[in-house]
């Protein structure tokens, strides 16, 4: 039975093209307009952790709701400075394993979340380690 209650609902669907005066003739319920979302967070709680493997860091963060996918910046850190970002991870997960890392360098890490109406969160507070 609720595989043919979800086929009507798709039927009407597609048949009324959104239209809810339409829907409204077919006896299912209208569902709420999306609600567009805001300025996105930037995602907290970035960690760092070291990794069994050399030259490799596992890096992960606190999911941003209403973010589509995640841009992930790494530099290498000389005297306390940053050098020079470059992306490092982009995609919907808000974990990744960073390699190829020079162990005994320290490198810093920063993201954003992607999505909301700004399109780009805030990047981050950057967090750093040594790579092992």
């Amino acid at each position: 039975f609720q595989t043919i209650f979800a086929q009507r609902g798709q039927y009407v669907d597609i048949a009324s093209n959104g239209d809810p005066d339409i829907i409204a003739t077919s006896g299912l319920p209208v569902r709420r307009s999306p609600t567009p979302v805001g300025m996105l967070p930037w995602p907290v709680d970035l960690r760092l952790e070291l990794t069994q493997t050399n030259g490799q860091l596992w890096v992960r963060w606190k999911a941003v709701p209403g973010a589509k996918s995640y841009l992930l910046q790494c530099t290498e850190v000389i005297g306390d400075q940053p050098v020079l970002w470059t992306n490092a991870y982009t995609g919907g997960k808000f974990s990744t394993y960073q390699k190829d890392l020079t162990p005994g360098k320290t490198y810093a890490f920063r993201v954003a979340a992607v999505g909301g109406s700004t399109g780009q969160s805030d990047w981050s507070p950057a967090v750093q380690r040594m790579a092992a």
